[in-house]
């Protein structure tokens, strides 16, 4: 998978707030799997997993039952465990996050987790892109290889990937022009059925999949 060590999760569908329906011309809303199993799947710690360097992508989602790599950042491996949210509350859920929530037996506090940036989101997504792991072949990732989409998740670490939008951390700059509510803040978001990682109000409801070291915003 092209995340170079972050952790992240999930939301529900947005409301498309320019006319009232579901925004499915933003995010195919394809069906995840079962959220939280109550356990973390035991990974193998391999060399370089694990691993982030600023704005390099995210790899392969590794839980570390307690051990972190002094130079890089873990991504916790369900994704789809934490709800779909609006962006404050996106960034809220991932800071609370710890140690035996959502199965993680890592060791970590409150505190530990965050959302990746969009650098980060775009650096993660590239390869994918690349690859075109995109609308019928999404959602834009690739395995942890590199070397094939995400697909049904055979050969990558994460699950319940979905082909949806996940929150950033990052805040953007309003343009009145091109938003109804010119008042309200704007974020980034990672749209994992599009391949892009575009601006939209953060009133609305991502994914929130949270990432645990690195640089942080």
């Amino acid at each position: 998978m092209s995340i170079a060590g972050l952790a992240i999760w999930v939301s529900p569908p947005i409301a498309n707030v320019r006319n009232g329906a579901r925004a499915s011309s933003l995010v195919d809303r394809t069906p995840a799997p079962p959220r939280c199993s109550g356990r973390a799947r035991s990974q193998r710690n391999e060399p370089g997993r694990g691993t982030l360097r600023q704005q390099q992508p995210l790899r392969g989602l590794r839980e570390r039952h307690g051990d972190r790599h002094h130079d890089g950042t873990d991504l916790a491996e369900e994704a789809n465990c934490l709800p779909e949210t609006n962006w404050k509350a996106a960034n809220q859920a991932a800071a609370g996050l710890k140690a035996g929530d959502c199965g993680l037996t890592d060791g970590s506090s409150p505190g530990d987790w965050r959302l990746p940036t969009k650098l980060e989101w775009e650096a993660t997504i590239s390869k994918a892109v690349a690859l075109a792991c995109t609308f019928d072949r999404a959602p834009s990732l690739t395995n942890d290889a590199g070397t094939a989409c995400y697909g049904d998740g055979t050969g990558s670490s994460p699950v319940g990937v979905g082909s949806v939008g996940y929150w950033s951390s990052t805040l953007g700059e309003i343009h009145p022009l091109l938003t109804i509510f010119p008042t309200t803040s704007v974020a980034s978001f990672a749209n994992l059925h599009h391949g892009d990682v575009i601006t939209i109000e953060s009133m609305l409801n991502f994914g929130v999949w949270p990432v645990r070291g690195g640089t942080r915003p």
